[in-house]
């Protein structure tokens, strides 16, 4: 077939062709949402953060119902920013809450859609998330939904400490230990306590004696992204 006939040919049909690409459209873009998800577990770990560290049902859902700690983090810190990561995925990302799925066809589905992107039923979580390498790991946790990936953290970038309202004490001396022992003189320790009067939390600094951190290493973990 010489190259008019071919066009001649691609012509004739290319209405046709047409028509069964927009209807193969949605299916097209589920094939793809899943080939995206799929890369994203196997090669990306996640590590979601808040803005709010008193939000009480950030406390309830994810540091064991008040009973654990939170981590304040220096945002602008470079660590954040991987420059194996493409351009797209770099660096601290505030979620997108919508009440619309991203948009499944073949043509425009991107992966900062698929790991930036929320229901809006979860806005209450104020989350910012930053991208990191699976194989940065030194160690996976599989005993979990998700594994989950422990990554080194840059001491410097840990500026609080903040103990639950419903901290043990074993934990709470595990905690301050470790600060002590690790040197950690730059982080701030608060503790949460549950308002008198009010629906929130109230963070003060923890009682004289109780912290000396100073400055050390550190991990932290990193899960693939929630749905």
């Amino acid at each position: 077939m010489t190259l008019d006939e071919y066009r001649e040919l691609l012509d004739e049909h290319r209405p046709r062709l047409r028509t069964e690409m927009a209807d193969r459209q949605p299916e097209m873009g589920q094939e793809l949402r899943e080939q995206i998800y799929a890369e994203a577990n196997r090669t990306l770990g996640v590590l979601s953060l808040t803005e709010h560290p008193d939000n009480l049902l950030m406390w309830s859902h994810y540091a064991n119902s008040h009973e654990g700690i939170v981590l304040g983090l220096d945002a602008s810190a470079p660590w954040f920013i991987d420059d194996r990561i493409h351009d797209s995925l770099r660096g601290l990302r505030k979620i997108d809450y919508r009440s619309l799925r991203p948009r499944a066809t073949a043509n425009s589905l991107t992966m900062m859609e698929v790991l930036f992107t929320k229901s809006l039923d979860w806005r209450y979580e104020d989350e910012w998330r930053a991208v990191r390498r699976i194989d940065d790991a030194f160690q996976v946790a599989s005993d979990t939904e998700h594994p989950v990936c422990l990554v080194p953290l840059p001491s410097h970038i840990v500026r609080e400490v903040i103990l639950g309202a419903r901290i043990g004490d074993g934990t709470r001396e595990r905690v301050l230990a470790a600060l002590a022992r690790s040197g950690y003189s730059e982080v701030r320790v608060l503790e949460a306590s549950m308002d008198e009067q009010e629906f929130k939390l109230n963070l003060n600094e923890a009682a004289q004696g109780e912290a000396g951190p100073s400055h050390g290493g550190g991990s932290e973990a990193c899960g693939n992204p929630k749905s």
